[in-house]
């Protein structure tokens, strides 16, 4: 433990609420994530999530009254849907700022499953599932440690986006940025790309351009079966790649150096000046300069 006399209050803060995580003690709402329950805060998740605070009122959603919330995972394929891991990491995210995704085995707590939508409120189309214990604080992801885990922070990004978790966003695409210029072989950026597409809007751009640029900039995906096979499936990604390589580099023009008037010294006034035969003129005088 840190030493109390060099904590900051920021310090002090972020070991409270790991602390109110790893016990549960005080918490007022339950997050049902398949056989898995999330005793959280709504002081908590609300302060962060627009989606929470609003499922969170008593006087509006059943989910607030029952101070419970069943999420949807009940099809992996379908992109409303969330991935339970991301859940997972969303949650962990609200009580300790950041989030880490690891190569490890996978020390899982349930699939935790999703709302319908980022915008609309908690659905009555709810699932219960039978319950199991809190996860530990240290949240594993398992992925091949050759993509750095850019499909994980995918669907993060996903999540945070249908949760209004603004932060988080944030931190995922920063996150996915790092992995996909890691240099890394990418064996699951088919998928990532797919997840990418379908799993946010299409005016949720921050992923999309890191996609769109990756593979404009790396012709090894040119040969790649499932990389042809997500381009042409995700909406819009053709077009885009077509519209970035016939569109040249934008230039911003040198900005002109400034030209000092030229003053003729027998009419004592800035004038026009004309060449001819190699030199100045002035058109008022005619009086001849070197040029």
């Amino acid at each position: 433990m840190a030493n109390p006399s060099s904590m900051t209050p920021e310090d002090g803060l972020k070991i409270g609420l790991a602390n109110l995580f790893k016990s549960g003690d005080f918490s007022d709402f339950t997050i049902k994530c398949g056989p898995y329950h999330f005793e959280v805060h709504k002081a908590v998740i609300c302060a962060q999530s627009e989606f929470f605070k609003a499922a969170c009122k008593t006087n509006s959603f059943k989910e607030g009254r029952d101070n419970t919330i069943t999420l949807d995972t009940s099809d992996k394929d379908d992109p409303s849907c969330d991935d339970p891991e991301a859940i997972k990491l969303l949650v962990h995210f609200f009580y300790f700022l950041d989030y880490e995704v690891s190569s490890a085995e996978v020390t899982t707590a349930q699939p935790l499953p999703a709302l319908t939508s980022s915008s609309s409120p908690p659905s009555a189309k709810r699932q219960r599932t039978s319950t199991g214990s809190a996860p530990s604080a240290v949240v594993k992801l398992a992925l091949p440690s050759s993509d750095k885990h850019m499909l994980a922070h995918a669907k993060v990004f996903a999540a945070a986006v249908k949760y209004h978790v603004g932060p988080l966003r944030a931190m995922a695409a920063a996150k996915f940025k790092a992995a996909v210029t890691s240099g890394s072989t990418h064996t699951s950026f088919a998928e990532t790309i797919t997840v990418v597409y379908e799993s946010t809007a299409d005016d949720v751009r921050e992923l999309r351009d890191i996609v769109e640029d990756a593979l404009m900039k790396d012709k090894s995906f040119l040969i790649r079966e499932d990389i042809e096979t997500a381009v042409s499936t995700a909406n819009g990604l053709a077009f885009a790649l077509l519209r970035k390589a016939m569109t040249p580099a934008t230039k911003v023009p040198a900005t002109p150096k400034q030209v000092a008037a030229l003053k003729c010294r027998v009419c004592a006034d800035h004038r026009k000046f004309v060449t001819s035969s190699g030199h100045s003129v002035c058109e008022s005088c005619f009086t001849r300069y070197p040029s």
